[in-house]
């Protein structure tokens, strides 16, 4: 059996990899944890021991090197599949090409996501359960591309309180807040704790990551922004894509003073 067959053909030898991806084992905690008959784990032992894939040493079994490369993609590959698996048809639907490749590459960082869908009461009463979810966070970063009503107010009030506020607004955002909210935007430049910029790059979403979670808001693929639905995740993982991105657009930025 090739090396690729016996990785990829078998749920059984699949769970026993990501398990020892976690440490040595014994045989007592692999029959624990994987909760399958003797007789149906021993069999899948032997082929992955065949392939140089795990080894048993000092009573435990435990990776080979290469069962340690091949555990990280792995695990890499099934993080990816279980976040767009999850809500298939909310991916299916919106237009992920302007996310740069090296974060498209790290989506399953994004974990255990959740789909946040606007009430029957429609956009603005989603916007403030949004908001109240942030409303205790104390870093906060984003990327803007449409400025609701409720954010300058809102979050004027929270760099006010101390939170570190750093957004990006596109472009068009910038102009529409320059236009509608020259006041606030003047109170907000003059805070401490609190950065401004511009990103003149052609992006298709929004997000906003705080110490506390990620939202982020696409494009559909007919080239309409969805302001019904966003993508929720508390995950550890998923802050640090978050701040990671923002880093990222951040440097493509101008700063306004």
């Amino acid at each position: 059996m090739d090396l690729f067959t016996i990785i990829t053909s078998s749920e059984k030898r699949k769970n026993l990899i990501i398990l020892l991806n976690t440490g040595p084992k014994t045989w007592e905690e692999i029959r624990a944890v994987c909760k399958f008959p003797s007789a149906a784990i021993i069999p899948q032992i032997r082929i992955l021991e065949s392939g140089n894939v795990i080894t048993r040493q000092k009573g435990t079994y435990q990776l080979t090197t290469m069962g340690r490369v091949i555990a990280k993609q792995l695990k890499d590959l099934v993080s990816t599949v279980t976040v767009f698996e999850g809500q298939m048809t909310f991916w299916q639907e919106h237009d992920i090409d302007s996310i740069p490749d090296q974060f498209l590459m790290k989506i399953g960082d994004l974990g255990h996501v959740v789909l946040d869908e606007a009430p029957i009461e429609g956009i603005y009463q989603m916007k403030k359960e949004f908001l109240s979810h942030i409303s205790s966070a104390k870093t906060i970063y984003g990327l803007i591309h449409t400025v609701h009503p409720l954010y300058p107010s809102f979050f004027l009030n929270l760099a006010n309180k101390g939170a570190d506020i750093s957004f990006i607004l596109t472009r068009q955002a910038f102009e529409i807040a320059k236009a509608d909210y020259k006041d606030e935007l003047r109170e907000w430049i003059e805070i401490e704790g609190t950065e401004l910029l511009i990103l003149d790059d052609d992006v298709r979403f929004s997000f906003i990551t705080t110490d506390l979670h990620i939202s982020l808001q696409l494009f559909l693929t007919n080239g309409v922004f969805d302001s019904m639905r966003d993508i929720f995740s508390r995950d550890r993982r998923a802050l640090k894509w978050g701040r990671d991105l923002f880093e990222y657009f951040r440097n493509r930025s101008v700063f306004v003073s």
